[in-house]
């Protein structure tokens, strides 16, 4: 196995465990909701090791409660274009693009989310249009190097406004400008 791939796998494997930590988070939620004791989700977390918030994996899933607005507002902001255009009915490439990557996003981030409910942000689609622009980034992650280094800003910027208690602006600001 040579680098490149074995870079590739492990890249992989972090989007599924911060996925898996945002899923688990949910499940917490639920729990709480129903009455569950919160005793007993703290014996759960510290036998499988969930315990510490500075666990990597888990660092979305504690930061902040991913929703459309937050997803679309990265996107918007990394495709430097409005997320009404983003939503709305034109069907140039520049618009679709980044819509089919928010439809995609919410799989990965938002995994139990229906997808009438995301056709119905993204101005009333149907969810066959969803299921088309989550296949359809799924495809060109597989062989498009545009797409994936798409891809992997918009998580990289995710994680930061995670990292900086969800505050979308912390993008526009001077700290954010000179890092990048």
């Amino acid at each position: 196995m040579n680098i490149k791939n074995l870079r590739k796998e492990i890249n992989d494997n972090k989007q599924l465990l911060t996925a898996m930590g945002i899923y688990i988070n949910e499940l917490e939620d639920r729990l709480k909701k129903n009455g569950y004791m919160s005793e007993r989700i703290m014996q759960l977390r510290t036998k499988h090791n969930l315990q510490n918030e500075n666990n990597q994996y888990m660092q979305i899933a504690y930061s902040y409660h991913t929703n459309f607005d937050l997803l679309m507002s990265v996107v918007a902001f990394y495709y430097k274009e409005s997320p009404e255009e983003i939503k709305g009915k034109c069907r140039k490439q520049r618009f679709v693009v980044p819509r089919h990557m928010f439809s995609y996003l919410v799989k990965q981030y938002m995994p139990n989310m229906v997808l009438t409910d995301i056709g119905s942000y993204l101005g009333g689609r149907d969810h066959s249009s969803v299921i088309h622009g989550q296949q359809s980034i799924e495809a060109f992650l597989g062989f498009d190097k545009k797409t994936k280094r798409d891809y992997a800003a918009i998580v990289q910027l995710l994680n930061e406004i995670a990292a900086n208690n969800n505050d979308i602006a912390y993008l526009e600001t001077n700290a954010y400008l000179e890092a990048v």
